[in-house]
């Protein structure tokens, strides 16, 4: 008995680390689909804050070097490589992929540059943000950019290559999905 147990736990954290979504589908409530799925996510090695929503489909390669702070909201079909530190009141919109491994042009030499997302920022859908950037407090990157360099804090870029666009100084307050303010664009 002891065995089945054990091979069923260890068949469940697999499927977990291969398709967390499919799997928290089960649940029919929204919130405790959402506090589920956070509690496998700190089980497989997840450092995550409070108040976090991770909706279906994040892909992530290494969970343990993953630090996600509070109130940040993370749609689908996001992929995170490792060493990635997400601050608090981030929103990241879907279809983004946030790599920090790589290769120089020409060689086989390997590259990994941490990523960091500081604070009251926001990524647009469809971004991509390549290895060691650091997007700035209060920052967005436009949705389908692709940032290559930092950016700095309170500003909007956007493009391929992610180029400024404009200071943000007075930024306009949302609701957003914890009840609280947050400075966007």
């Amino acid at each position: 008995m002891r065995i089945r147990i054990k091979n069923l736990r260890r068949n469940i954290y697999k499927l977990i680390v291969l398709n967390i979504s499919e799997f928290i589908l089960f649940f029919e409530d929204k919130n405790s689909d959402t506090k589920y799925r956070n509690i496998l996510l700190r089980r497989i090695g997840f450092n995550i804050g409070k108040n976090v929503i991770i909706d279906k489909s994040l892909s992530f390669y290494d969970p343990k070097t993953i630090q996600i702070g509070n109130n940040v909201l993370i749609r689908e079909n996001c992929y995170f490589d490792h060493h990635i530190i997400i601050e608090d009141f981030v929103t990241i919109s879907k279809n983004v992929s946030i790599i920090v491994a790589g290769h120089k042009p020409g060689t086989m030499e390997y590259i990994m540059k941490p990523v960091k997302i500081c604070k009251f920022s926001w990524i647009g859908a469809n971004s991509l943000i390549l290895p060691g950037v650091e997007v700035g407090v209060n920052s967005c990157v436009a949705a389908g950019s692709v940032v290559t360099k930092n950016v700095e804090p309170y500003t909007l870029v956007g493009g391929v290559p992610a180029k400024f666009i404009r200071r943000i100084e007075t930024p306009e307050f949302i609701y957003n999905q914890f009840g609280k303010t947050s400075p966007f664009v």
